[in-house]
């Protein structure tokens, strides 16, 4: 995602369920520059959840921001990505 200092840009990724329906709850590496909705969720199993992500830069420059998907119950990592 690209975006000027001080202006937003919105994007969606989708995210499919494994082999069981898990609540997991959504962070990322840089939660002042990038918002991702809805941050908890139910991920049912074999289902597709859009997650709405709206990036808005603070210094100029480019930034990797990482977002994981983690089971709320066991810890367990379920889906990471690189915006």
């Amino acid at each position: 995602m690209a975006a000027a200092v001080g202006q937003s840009t919105q994007a969606s990724v989708t995210v499919k369920g494994h082999s069981q329906t898990r609540r997991v709850a959504v962070y990322c590496s840089h939660p002042d520059e990038m918002q991702i909705a809805p941050a908890h969720f139910t991920l049912v199993s074999n289902a597709l959840t859009e997650l709405d992500l709206s990036f808005r830069p603070l210094v100029p420059g480019r930034l990797d921001v990482l977002v994981h998907v983690v089971d709320t119950d066991t810890r367990e990592l379920i889906h990471a990505l690189m915006v």
